[in-house]
């Protein structure tokens, strides 16, 4: 009885008060839930645009990376500096 007292004086002086307010929680948790899922989902979408963008730069771009030692022909540097 003793823990009843004190979930009425938290939520309500009623039990009526006191589901209601466990049922607005659960409806939250609920929604919670959702939003979680649709965080991933939307991670998914993001992480799948960006493999297609690169994939795009990538083709625009000649497929391959420049190198530091391929970028100025005419420069004096010798390019990789190791060698």
């Amino acid at each position: 009885m003793d823990e009843l007292s004190k979930i009425k004086k938290k939520y309500g002086p009623t039990l009526a008060e006191v589901l209601a307010h466990k049922e607005k929680i659960d409806g939250e948790r609920k929604s919670l839930g959702s939003l979680e899922e649709r965080i991933s989902q939307l991670e998914k979408a993001a992480s799948e645009e960006y493999t297609r963008a690169l994939t795009i730069a990538r083709q625009l771009s000649g497929g391959e990376k420049r190198r530091p030692w391929s970028w100025p022909l005419n420069s004096k540097k010798s390019y990789p500096p190791w060698e």
